[in-house]
């Protein structure tokens, strides 16, 4: 019993760093990159709309009246 254990263990582990190969190998290529760092910057700020993005953390300063 313990040994079909052990050996049900080593399948498991062996089966789960070929998957984690296969995941690691896709996720460094440079495609998979620069996909990556285009949908982030696409959605920086509201460009991918044309427009400022408004949120609680932006807000636009009252403009101030200088008089001399």
């Amino acid at each position: 019993m313990t040994v079909k254990v052990g050996f049900l263990l080593v399948l498991a582990s062996g089966a789960t760093c070929l998957a984690f190969i296969h995941h690691i190998t896709g996720s460094i290529q440079v495609s998979a990159i620069v996909a990556h760092l285009g949908d982030e910057t696409t959605g920086v700020g509201g460009l991918a709309d044309g427009g400022i993005r408004h949120s609680p953390e932006f807000r636009i300063p009252p403009p101030v009246c200088v008089t001399t």
